[in-house]
């Protein structure tokens, strides 16, 4: 009971301010580089829990069980490609991202606040890992050639990261989508929603790769 009524603390503190962009530079709370390394250390570790995910826009959303999410100097998850396939027109090109199937983001996170008992909100900055690109030309006898997706996603989203139980909760939302370069039309938002608990103790894991390429120096926020 205790651990869904934490749950619920969290969705409703997300709800009321992860579905508009970033306050404006002047309302920013500033956290030291200290409070960032102990945030990012309390932090570090795998979390298995549910992504939801869906039209931003619709309540009926999908629900994946037993999903991951990894924390170290940033964020790394993989989000599912089928909303986003759902609305090309095209048939070939729709079929060839369902085949992919997935994108793995890495996001940065900017801290909002660190509490000593080791509480933390933070709004996330993804970008799609290049890696992920498709860029294996897809050409037909029709005019219509496919190099690749790129997701774009809308403003900062906010997270929430509770100590007691390790449960670390958070949006991120993709706004566009560009194929072969060029803006999918008509494209309306995906909103995913991850909740989870760290799954155990990686102090001491080693590096991804990912990590590795997106590893910066602290800074003061």
């Amino acid at each position: 009971m205790k651990t869904m009524k934490i749950w619920r603390i969290m969705l409703m503190t997300l709800a009321a301010f992860s579905l508009a962009s970033c306050s404006s530079d002047d309302d920013e709370e500033t956290v030291s580089g200290s409070d960032t390394q102990r945030a990012l250390f309390e932090m570090k570790n795998n979390y298995s829990g549910e992504l939801r995910y869906g039209l931003k826009d619709e309540a009926g959303r999908q629900t994946l069980k037993g999903y991951t999410a990894r924390s170290a100097e940033g964020l790394t998850i993989s989000l599912p490609l089928e909303p986003i396939a759902e609305q090309v027109k095209d048939a070939a090109i729709a079929q060839r991202i369902r085949t992919q199937g997935y994108a793995e983001v890495f996001a940065n996170y900017q801290f909002e606040a660190v509490e000593k008992g080791g509480d933390a909100r933070f709004v996330l900055q993804p970008q799609m890992v290049a890696g992920e690109r498709m860029a294996t030309p897809l050409t037909r006898t029709q005019p219509v050639t496919y190099s690749g997706l790129t997701l774009l996603f809308t403003g900062t989203y906010t997270g929430n990261f509770v100590k007691e139980n390790e449960a670390l909760v958070f949006n991120i939302c993709v706004g566009q989508v560009l194929i072969d370069n060029e803006p999918l039309e008509g494209f309306q938002p995906v909103l995913y929603t991850f909740q989870g608990n760290a799954q155990y103790n990686t102090e001491e894991r080693e590096e991804t790769q990912v990590e590795k390429e997106h590893r910066q120096p602290a800074q003061q926020l």
